[in-house]
């Protein structure tokens, strides 16, 4: 084999490892940013449950603001009955922090 024959073999032998290295590189590049981009995806998703279990929560609480600023039923403004109110909300917050007795 001629000598410039052995030159380009080794340079295109050359060539072809360094594009096959780069290659290589750069598939497990992207295989690094794909699990980045499945764990931010998962995190958003998380976020995203997180975010509508709160709107649900605070549209509760909204509800139930309402219903006291309304000051009827239950939230009475008359004092006797508003105390009575209380006091019978308190005897069933009891029962239940005593596990549901009814004595």
């Amino acid at each position: 084999m001629s000598n410039d024959l052995i030159e380009r073999l080794r340079t295109n032998n050359c060539d072809n490892l360094y594009e096959f290295s780069l290659r290589k590189e750069a598939a497990k590049a992207l295989e690094a940013k794909d699990a980045k981009i499945e764990r931010l995806e998962a995190t958003l998703r998380g976020a995203y449950t997180e975010n509508k279990a709160y709107a649900k929560r605070i549209a509760e609480l909204e509800g139930a603001l309402r219903e006291i600023a309304k000051g009827e039923g239950r939230y009475d403004m008359d004092p006797l009955k508003h105390c009575g109110n209380t006091v019978e909300d308190m005897i069933g917050l009891a029962k239940q922090a005593l596990g549901g007795d009814d004595e």
